[in-house]
């Protein structure tokens, strides 16, 4: 099966193994639940990525305003030293959402998980393809599997949705005192 970078089949046809369709709707609709949370822990992680590039850009301006202004100003002094923490603490809540959470199961069970698929069938391609078209044949225990992955991947996105926002409410603190010491500064 060949992908392009989108993620998209290209024209050519899969193996005689993936040329199963669906039975009902069922199935149908918990692929489109999947989808729906996997586009939930994608936008989480744009959230917390753009939080970290905005931690990054705060932490040189306030930088820039400590190494420009003198000692002498105690107001100055503790809004840019407060900025300094919170940037720092908003890079680290976006960096934990960010951070990869693989739980590993003593038995990999799951045909629609990636890291399980790459524990249990490396290097075997064939038994995997058999095995995924069995499962995509019975549409109760695809609409199991399919769930599992739901489950799973909602909480990953529930944590991921928790540091984002971890970390957006100190980087928005951080702002506020980078604009406290950025008036003192300039007053």
């Amino acid at each position: 099966m060949i992908f392009n970078r989108r993620g998209v089949m290209n024209r050519e046809s899969p193996p005689s193994a993936f040329n199963v369709a669906l039975v009902d709707h069922g199935a149908t609709d918990a692929w489109k639940a999947l989808l729906l949370i996997f586009d939930l822990v994608k936008h989480a992680e744009t959230k917390a990525g753009l939080t970290l590039a905005a931690s990054g850009a705060s932490g040189g301006v306030v930088y820039a305003l400590i190494s420009g202004m003198g000692r002498e100003n105690i107001v100055f002094q503790a809004a840019a030293w407060l900025c300094a923490c919170l940037v720092i603490a908003a890079a680290c809540s976006a960096g934990l959402a960010l951070l990869p959470r693989r739980r590993t199961n003593p038995e990999p069970v799951n045909l629609l998980y990636y890291h399980h698929i790459a524990r249990h069938y490396s290097g075997r391609s064939d038994v995997y393809a058999r095995e995924l078209a069995a499962l995509m044949k019975n549409s109760d225990d695809l609409v199991a599997a399919i769930a599992q992955q739901v489950w799973s991947n909602a909480h990953v996105a529930h944590q991921k949705y928790r540091w984002a926002g971890h970390g957006l409410n100190a980087l928005l603190a951080a702002l506020a005192a980078l604009a406290v010491a950025a008036a003192v500064a300039v007053l």
